[in-house]
């Protein structure tokens, strides 16, 4: 008797454990990130001040790779990803992340099909990315991008076979010459 009390209380603490555990999973990793699969390396960006986490990665998804990005939301916990050329037949890969000061987040990523670089916005304000503004020519070989938003500007480097090549894009309207946010997302 003493015995079945013991692992039956054994028992309720080793569930209520795994409850906690499922309840309140930890920061780690976001959902359905498998990092010792066919999966793409994460790319993850903090920004302390408005406490916004992003994080993406090239998605095995059958026979193609499309980039999921998922984000921490209030409670802390990773959101279920959005997938950005979901089911297309196309393989997206290498994805980069940055964060301007108002909370703008950018995504740059390889299309291996047409082996060009694009790059895509999710505004402070909105819930939804833009749609893909290509920032090279098709057939370029442009892989590997990386950002940076510096003041004003969204620099995206990238490398077409042994070169490294930069883009220089505005977040902010000028006379001349329209803000990246207008250009992906219209006109406001």
């Amino acid at each position: 008797m003493r015995k079945s009390v013991t692992v039956f209380l054994s028992l309720l603490t080793i569930l209520a454990l795994g409850t906690a555990v499922l309840a309140d999973p930890p920061r780690g990793v976001p959902h359905r990130y498998a990092p010792n699969s066919l999966d793409g390396r994460l790319a993850q960006i903090d920004r302390v001040e408005g406490d916004r986490t992003l994080a993406a990665w090239a998605y095995r998804n059958g026979a193609e790779y499309d980039i999921a990005i998922s984000r921490v939301d209030e409670n802390g916990r990773w959101t279920e990803p959005v997938f950005i050329g979901l089911d297309d037949g196309r393989d997206q890969t290498q994805p980069a992340l940055a964060l301007d000061a108002d909370g703008n987040a950018y995504l740059a990523y390889a299309d291996q099909a047409e082996q060009r670089v694009l790059v895509a916005v999710l505004r402070a304000d909105r819930d939804e990315w833009s749609f893909s503004l290509a920032v090279t020519a098709p057939g370029a070989e442009a892989q590997s991008p990386a950002l940076r938003v510096v003041g004003n500007r969204l620099v995206v480097a990238f490398r077409t076979g042994e070169e490294l090549q930069m883009i220089d894009l505005p977040l902010t309207q000028t006379n001349d010459q329209p803000s990246l946010l207008t250009i992906v997302d219209g006109p406001e």
